[in-house]
């Protein structure tokens, strides 16, 4: 577990993974517990050829904005979009792999065959910062399992209302012919920033400091 006192001045409010959260000079209390880590790596050469397959469906695992995002970095780099679409593959497989970590010994809520990988999406902020952005009925899946093995207990000081919520970190990379990624799936409380009573998770990313 993690504790930490945190401040940051910034603007009235800020968009964070699509919902906006007001924020102030304010301390926040900020405690957090790594319930699961995942990792993956994949072949980008491979993936470019398995997606560029006729009738592959390959390309329907990722959403609309995740391929939109792809195809605007290509242009922008001079590359391709399949080595983009290549690391965020890697990303929701790190996610998958965390979620199932955090989960014990209970089982993943999904078979291998039904995983809605397209509402799991790996998307940039306006910094190209990658955050895992997950559909109202995903979030609550994995809320419920975590809830049903122990994962989101309140660990450490009980929250004021004693309530917690996931939080994913995710880290992409591409060197060459590979692409790796990194997720981090932790519990984070309940805590109060300019009188409203935000998670902590939704803080602006990287304003946090320990």
């Amino acid at each position: 577990m993690m504790d930490a006192r945190v401040r940051w001045r910034g603007e009235p409010s800020m968009a964070v993974g699509g919902c906006v959260v007001a924020v102030e000079d304010t301390a926040v209390e900020d405690a957090a517990s790594v319930l699961g880590v995942g990792c993956d790596v994949v072949d980008v050469p491979a993936f470019r050829e398995e997606i560029a397959l006729p009738g592959s469906r390959m390309g329907l695992l990722f959403s609309v904005r995740e391929r939109r995002q792809c195809r605007s970095r290509a242009l922008s780099q001079g590359s391709d979009a399949a080595m983009h679409l290549a690391a965020r593959w890697a990303g929701k497989e790190s996610v998958i792999k965390a979620w199932c970590q955090a989960l014990g010994e209970s089982d993943f809520p999904y078979s291998p065959d039904d995983v809605p990988w397209s509402r799991i999406e790996i998307l940039g902020d306006r910094r190209s910062v990658p955050h895992v952005v997950m559909d109202d009925v995903v979030r609550g899946v994995l809320r419920a399992g975590l809830d049903a093995c122990g994962g989101m207990s309140p660990r450490g000081p009980v929250p004021p209302d004693g309530m917690m919520s996931p939080r994913w970190r995710l880290s992409l990379s591409h060197d060459g012919d590979r692409a790796m990624a990194f997720a981090v799936l932790s519990a984070c409380r309940l805590v109060a920033v300019g009188g409203k009573r935000v998670y902590s998770h939704e803080l602006p990313h990287g304003d946090t400091r320990t």
